[in-house]
């Protein structure tokens, strides 16, 4: 089960609240719907730009927690409007037996979730 807790910004820093298509994104890593606000912008002749500058904002915004061991550093943007989200795990050994097993085990549930959510 994800949950999402945004970190705390460094004192001093004025954050800025996250753009529509920004959120969607946001939305669609952690997993909750955001009700599609923002996807206009996809059909728009520079979609992969507009994907781009969310991304962008995400990156200032980074690290996002997703969950108690997840959190969101960053995105980027491939041809064709696929977005590529870069993730921190912590606290998981990749090298351990035990651990590729989960892996392998819980990839699946994962994509069908994403895949799941109203705004993919």
């Amino acid at each position: 089960m994800l949950g999402l807790l945004i970190v705390a910004p460094p004192a001093g820093f004025a954050a800025q609240p996250l753009s529509d298509l920004a959120r969607l994104l946001l939305g669609t890593v952690s997993g909750k719907p955001s009700g599609m606000s923002g996807v206009t912008r996809l059909t728009a002749r520079d979609a992969e730009r507009q994907l781009s500058l969310a991304c962008s904002e995400l990156a200032r915004s980074a690290p996002i927690v997703l969950d108690n061991s997840t959190r969101l550093t960053g995105c980027a943007v491939r041809p064709g409007k696929v977005v590529e989200f870069q993730l921190k795990v912590s606290g998981v050994d990749p090298r351990r037996d035990d651990t590729k097993k989960f892996m392998a085990f819980v990839r699946p549930i994962l994509e069908r979730g994403i895949c799941r959510n109203p705004d993919v």
